[in-house]
């Protein structure tokens, strides 16, 4: 590719950390490898302390774009970015031969900023669906009635997983639109990992994610109350940035709840199984290539799963009801040959389909169909 690519993204990119910013982070990794990236932030969403250096390393440049809150109500959270900013980034534009936008929220705020280049808007999350999920009607079509608007505006969309792209095709016939799955980087110390297996565990089941982040939240909260009473003797640890002070007090004797750690390496490397006990939100969970990377076996909702298992089901074990959960948790934590078994298939999809060589050949061709203006 020749050229440079402007990269617009509401959080600073990370190879670690959220999985938020660890899609910004695959999203630079790979436009790096084509070539001269820009990078603009702004700074809606939290990142991991490790994030600027990261950002720096691969960016050719770094602009923050500063912006001022209309209304910071958690109901409705809006925010205005300052003209300056806007001048600045239409600036650097300009001299761009490609505009990555990633999320809906970035391209809302500056989208009318951008000249006539050519776009990618990357909606890992389809904010409409997740909105109706958490039972939020009029920001699901607000969201919805905005992405409508800009997707036009763009050579190609991109989403994480074939169910969202189902869903985009639905509401945006027409508009040039491809999966790109999250992936995660290998454990660095992959032969820890390897050591663990069949080793002393001190964590039974683990859940790893932004605590502050309504989804996961729930999702806690249910494993708390409706799945741990089906296994008693249990213990649950849910690990992660942010948790809210209603959630640092389920701490228990079988409940550990963990902050803002510098790495899940660490919690996987303790645990006996991972769980996704998921009921809102969209994409592709980082979390479960993250474990199967990290060779736990997982135990995920029908929600937490989606993307994962329409085509395939192999690597993880899905139940709809807290019994059934329960119940598949168990049998894991009794068989090490189940176990194993679904590790290792685990670990064979991601090494097929979740690793970040994956995301560059990904990438390469979302920015070769968005540049010839073609479907990838």
């Amino acid at each position: 590719m020749t050229g440079r690519v402007l990269l617009v993204t509401p959080v600073v990119p990370s190879d670690r950390g959220n999985g938020l910013a660890m899609r910004a982070g695959m999203w630079l990794s790979a436009l790096a490898k084509l070539g001269p990236v820009d990078l603009a932030v702004l700074p809606i969403y939290p990142a991991p302390s490790t994030a600027a250096d990261f950002a720096r390393s691969l960016s050719t440049s770094v602009t923050v774009l500063r912006a001022r809150f209309i209304s910071s109500a958690a109901e409705d959270a809006r925010i205005e970015v300052e003209s300056e900013s806007l001048e600045s980034l239409s600036r650097i534009a300009q001299d761009s031969t490609l505009v990555v936008i990633f999320r809906l929220a970035a391209a809302d705020l500056v989208s009318a900023a951008l000249p006539d280049v050519p776009r990618i808007l990357d909606l890992d999350d389809l904010d409409w669906v997740r909105e109706e999920r958490l039972g939020r009607q009029e920001a699901a079509r607000s969201a919805l009635a905005r992405a409508q608007q800009l997707a036009p505006e763009c050579r190609l969309l991109v989403v994480a997983n074939s169910a969202d792209l189902s869903a985009f095709r639905a509401v945006a016939p027409g508009i040039p639109v491809m999966a790109l799955p999250n992936v995660v980087d290998e454990p660095r110390d992959r032969a820890e990992v390897a050591d663990a297996r069949g080793g002393t565990h001190e964590i039974d089941l683990l859940f790893v994610g932004t605590l502050g982040y309504e989804p996961n939240m729930r999702g806690v909260e249910w494993v708390i109350d409706q799945v741990l009473p089906w296994l008693p003797g249990v213990t649950f640890a849910a690990v992660g940035a942010l948790p809210p002070p209603n959630m640092l007090g389920r701490a228990s004797d079988r409940v550990r709840i963990v902050a803002n750690p510098r790495s899940v390496t660490p919690w996987y490397r303790a645990a006996r199984v991972a769980v996704v006990p998921l009921w809102a939100g969209s994409g592709t969970r980082t979390k479960i290539p993250e474990a199967w990377a990290h060779e736990v076996p997982i135990v995920s909702t029908p929600i937490g799963a989606e993307g994962f298992c329409e085509e395939r089901s192999d690597g993880l074990l899905i139940a709809a009801d807290p019994e059934s959960f329960a119940a598949h948790c168990r049998a894991l934590l009794a068989s090490p040959d189940h176990a194993s078994e679904l590790v290792t298939a685990g670990l064979r999809r991601y090494r097929e389909g979740y690793t970040p060589e994956v995301a560059a050949r990904s990438v390469q061709s979302a920015v070769r169909a968005a540049l010839e203006g073609h479907q990838p």
